[in-house]
């Protein structure tokens, strides 16, 4: 004997009719007792079963996502129906913010206050604007990548709101007119050699 497909254990009646988008076969039990394909069918909810059991309570205040990750440390998961070849990968933290607090406003992107991108904790995410995020992420660096202090004399911001290193920068340009000369030499002399 069937039971209904919510889990609650009822019996659901023969269909009177077929009816193929419902999966109705007259005669057949139906996948649900009435008002129950609801539970089943609220995204949210099955979203939330599907997001807590991958979420570690445990590591401080920090609500730290171990399911898969990709290659910059954020958190990722499947939103969708599979069926129906719907689904897209969404960053953890943004679906578990979406689901608790809600939707991000449009031209912001949310920032980790805790800094831990493995985090999908509401509380340690804030909607900024990408600029903002940016500069926050930078705040804590220092050096440059070759160990130059960042200092007012010593650093130069980009246009885009960012930070590169005047010491690094001289030496690259100056790397890049020795490239130049050598490559004029050598293009001055193989025309004066063919005259």
């Amino acid at each position: 004997m069937r039971t209904c497909e919510c889990g609650c254990g009822g019996t659901p009646n023969p269909a009177p009719y077929s009816w193929a988008a419902k999966g109705w076969v007259k005669g057949e039990p139906v996948r649900f007792l009435p008002g129950h394909a609801a539970k089943v069918a609220n995204p949210r909810r099955a979203l939330a079963e599907r997001l807590i059991p991958k979420i570690d309570f445990t590591q401080g205040e920090c609500w730290i996502w171990t399911a898969f990750r990709n290659e910059d440390g954020y958190g990722q998961v499947s939103i969708g129906q599979a069926k129906v070849g719907e689904t897209h990968m969404r960053r953890a933290h943004r679906a578990v913010y979406e689901l608790l607090v809600g939707v991000v406003p449009d031209g912001l992107e949310l920032d980790h206050l805790c800094r831990n991108r493995a985090c999908v904790n509401p509380a340690h995410l804030e909607p900024v604007t990408h600029a903002e995020n940016v500069r926050r992420a930078f705040e804590g660096v220092t050096h440059c990548s070759n160990g130059h202090e960042f200092t007012a004399e010593t650093t130069f911001r980009r246009s885009d709101g960012g930070r590169s290193c005047k010491v690094c920068r001289r030496a690259s340009e100056a790397a890049y007119r020795q490239r130049k000369r050598a490559a004029e030499a050598t293009a001055n002399v193989s025309w004066e050699g063919a005259a």
